[in-house]
């Protein structure tokens, strides 16, 4: 296979740079959309077979092969419950603003960390975690539970729920990529667009310029962080938009969420 060829050359290049892989915590996984009832692939790293796995835990995301981010947001949820049960422990003893520390260190944390990119998943897979997130703010206010308007307590948390931290990370994506903030192979990957320039001074003219929205061929193309992405920008106010530092633009942006 070659696969196995180049997991060759990868293995010879290590040796040459006096690098060592730990075969031993080393998986493969084959990520696909489709249906495969049964199939026969064997993967080696220097003579040692890989184990295939169906979920496997990156930098902090766990990946499943039909990237549907349900392990995720089940890794992530069971964290968020822990911290649920802290803040409850907490708020007879502390003041709101320490419990807002809390919030931002144990939950708050979870969830920036590369929601750009699971933060598309569907709502069914994210609607146990928005849950956990109601709770956390009803803990912190003592709000009764049931079907209360929570965008009010949101509010006076001066925190976000989770499709505006979605909105926010997305934005801070989209900002820093009209600014060239940005590392260039990322870049590339929404220089389609015809959007992004070689200069890393932007007039203020190219500042305003909306990104052209693009129409996916599939339904699932929606959920891509370049359309999405591109939605999100379109959105945002000028002169949000046109703010001449990522600090502003942050500032800007997030009173408009929580006002809005």
């Amino acid at each position: 296979m070659k696969v196995n060829h180049e997991l060759k050359n990868v293995y010879q290049w290590l040796v040459a740079n006096k690098l060592t892989l730990n075969i031993g915590k080393s998986k493969f996984m084959i990520v696909t959309n489709k249906k495969i009832k049964s199939y026969d692939m064997s993967v080696f790293i220097n003579g040692t077979k890989l184990e295939e796995c169906e979920k496997y835990k990156y930098l902090g995301i766990m990946m499943d092969r039909n990237l549907s981010w349900k392990p995720h947001v089940e890794y992530i949820s069971k964290k968020i419950s822990k911290a649920c049960g802290s803040l409850a422990n907490l708020r007879y003893c502390v003041k709101t603003s320490i419990l807002r520390e809390v919030y931002h260190a144990l939950i708050h944390s979870y969830l920036r960390y590369g929601i750009v990119v699971w933060g598309n998943a569907c709502d069914t897979t994210l609607q146990p975690l928005k849950c956990l997130i109601n709770r956390a703010v009803r803990i912190m206010t003592f709000a009764p539970f049931g079907r209360i308007d929570l965008d009010p307590i949101y509010n006076f948390l001066n925190i976000l729920d989770l499709d505006k931290v979605r909105y926010f990370e997305t934005s801070k994506l989209m900002y820093k990529l009209k600014n060239n903030l940005i590392p260039t192979p990322i870049g590339n990957y929404f220089e389609l667009r015809g959007d992004r320039t070689s200069n890393h001074n932007y007039s203020l003219r190219n500042r305003e310029r909306l990104v052209s929205q693009i129409v996916p061929r599939l339904e699932s193309g929606k959920n891509s962080i370049q359309y999405r992405g591109e939605q999100i920008w379109n959105e945002i106010p000028l002169i949000i938009r046109s703010c001449n530092s990522l600090q502003k633009f942050k500032k800007a942006l997030k009173q408009s969420l929580i006002q809005a």
